[in-house]
């Protein structure tokens, strides 16, 4: 049981130097993806005025779409509980929301916000990253009654697919903190009063050159790469640019897709 402890506090250090180091050049190296986004502005479309927040907000990558997307009716509280990742964020505030973001440093477990104080919580790539539970509990705290939280992810199983799942070795057996749709239901149903409505999935067609995907894994894009040790790490990379360079004709446009999902819970 200690052994299980003192790995996970590793694990939980590890991440954090990950993001740490990451921080100046995350922007450069992460897709952003606009359609959960514009699925949040439609679904709150009927609201006149929406406070929300984001956490895990990073940099601040979907704080800013979402900044964007509903427009002058939002005020967004964005949270992490990196500071590295919170300082890029703040120098982007005035050219991405000004007055109407506010940065809190916090965690997913302790938000930093009164009770029934959120119209909306959104989190985007983040929740694997959270203690669930915990993370649901505490937004069921902040959120008005009736009020939504939009969780962005992707499945354990949908990882398996993306290129990296099929091509980079031990991709899929480094990255066990993702969920599937049947636990984090059977967590969801834990918490008094949080009732999961809706199941939104998307797919995407990516396309990029060999280069940029070694220079995404290099640049360690994904945290599981930082689950792995540096000559681990050096023999995977070189078996994906082969297993690539075989697989596809043209390794200056490599096709695959991704799938994501958007969860939709209501504090009721």
């Amino acid at each position: 049981m200690t052994e299980q402890v003192n790995s996970r506090v590793v694990a939980k250090r590890a991440m954090s130097d990950h993001f740490s180091d990451l921080a100046s050049g995350y922007r450069k190296i992460r897709t952003t993806d606009l359609r959960p986004v514009k699925y949040i502005q439609k679904f709150l479309g009927s609201y006149s005025k929406v406070v929300a927040a984001d956490v895990g907000c990073g940099t601040g990558r979907y704080s800013a779409l979402l900044i964007k997307h509903l427009g002058e009716k939002l005020f967004l509280h964005c949270i992490d509980s990196n500071e590295f990742m919170l300082q890029q964020l703040a120098e982007q505030l005035p050219s991405i929301g000004g007055e109407r973001i506010k940065v809190l440093r916090g965690t997913a477990e302790e938000l930093p916000l009164p009770d029934e104080s959120l119209d909306a919580l959104t989190t985007f790539n983040a929740v694997h990253h959270f203690p669930l539970q915990a993370f649901l509990q505490e937004s069921c705290r902040v959120l008005r009654r009736g009020s939504y939280l939009f969780v962005y992810t992707r499945f354990q199983s949908q990882n398996k697919r993306t290129i990296w799942g099929k091509y980079f070795p031990r991709f899929s057996e480094k990255e066990d903190r993702l969920y599937e749709l049947e636990s984090i239901s059977r967590v969801s149903a834990d918490v008094p009063g949080l009732n999961l409505v809706k199941v939104v999935p998307f797919r995407y067609r990516r396309r990029a050159g060999i280069h940029r995907l070694v220079e995404q894994a290099k640049g360690r894009h994904y945290s599981t790469f930082s689950l792995y040790g540096q000559e681990e790490f050096g023999e995977a990379l070189d078996t994906f640019e082969r297993e690539l360079l075989q697989r596809y004709k043209n390794p200056a446009a490599i096709n695959w897709y991704d799938e994501n999902v958007l969860l939709v819970f209501q504090n009721s």
